[in-house]
This record gives C-alpha cells, structure tokens and sequence, in this order.
C-alpha cells in the first residue's frame, strides 16, 4: 500500500473509530482504530483466509457501534501466488528495484 493510504487512515480516524481498507479477495490489508475503541473481540474465531471475512468483520464493527471510515480497494498479500503477482505488477516500476523485491527475491 501507499503511504498515502496511510495517511488517509490516520486522517479518517479524527472522525471515526475504526478506519479499514477492503482488499479484492474478500478480506481486507488494513484495519485501525481510534484510541480507546480497539475491541479484540472482533478477531475471535475469524475464519481467516476465507473471502468473507471483511463481511464479518464489518457485521461485528457494526454490531459494537462504531463509526467506521473506508480506504480504497487494494490487493492484500496473503499468498505465494499474491507476492509473484505484486512482483510482476511492478516489473517496470521504481519498486522493482527496491530492498523489499530484492529480499523476497533472494528466497
């Protein structure tokens, strides 16, 4: 992600309690929340890896009353599969060269 997604979130949560960003599986790359709303029960039993978890996590948000603010749709990483297609998304782009694509790379 951007850091500018970053930013975004910290900026949603002046206003909102929880800030989280869906990703295209089904799941989402980025949840937070406002000091002094963080409910850990929120995560309890997740069926993580499954493509309605950020349905879930949405209906127990909801469910606990907060205000929540969205990100833009993103791609998450959650497999082999995920990090070659990210690796490739960006062949020709400055990430390509990065410490992070070299690291993973070097596998």
């Amino acid at each position: 992600m951007t850091g500018e997604i970053v930013r975004t979130g910290f900026t949603e949560l002046e206003s909102a309690d929880a800030v989280i960003g869906p990703s295209w599986d089904g799941g989402y790359y980025l949840i937070g929340f406002r000091s002094g709303t963080f409910a850990p029960e929120i995560f309890a039993g997740m069926s993580w890896g499954t493509d309605g978890v950020l349905r879930c996590t949405l209906e127990r948000l909801d469910a606990g009353g907060l205000r929540l603010a969205f990100l833009p749709l993103w791609r998450d990483i959650d497999t082999c599969e995920d990090l070659a297609a990210l690796i490739e998304r960006h062949r020709d782009t400055p990430f390509a060269g990065s410490g992070t694509v070299r690291c993973f790379l070097s596998m």
